[in-house]
């Protein structure tokens, strides 16, 4: 497993399709009803669990519905919109960026405004 790029690879070097991913293919194959995208809050059981997991069940922010959640076109428009985010509504000026990361995370966060620096 290759944790930096996100990628399983076998003792061959070869990346196989997981038999997990092949049941979800057979699943949606069988059962999905159209192909039409989801909008931007997604699939909203989805979101409640991600925000339970964030802040814990019964947060003050889940109940008085101070917290929101996006879906994002994977993990570089996840990093770019909240960058984004934090650049038009808060005074953050600097983003920590883990290393090792993708490359080009820290370039993300300079063209929405603000100064990546690793960690």
């Amino acid at each position: 497993m290759n944790l930096r790029i996100g990628v399983y690879k076998d003792e061959t070097g070869k990346t196989p399709v997981l038999t997990s991913v092949k049941k979800a293919e057979q699943y949606l194959l069988e059962n999905e009803t159209t192909k039409n995208y989801l909008g931007i809050d997604g699939i909203p059981e989805f979101a409640r669990c991600t925000q339970e997991l964030l802040f814990g069940k019964g947060s003050a922010l889940i109940n008085d519905k101070r917290a929101r959640t996006a879906q994002t076109p994977g993990g570089t428009g996840a990093l770019r919109i909240a960058a984004d985010f934090l650049a038009k509504n808060t005074p953050v000026k600097r983003v920590w960026v883990s290393n090792p990361s993708w490359p080009h995370h820290t370039r993300v966060v300079h063209a929405a405004g603000r100064a990546g620096r690793g960690y």
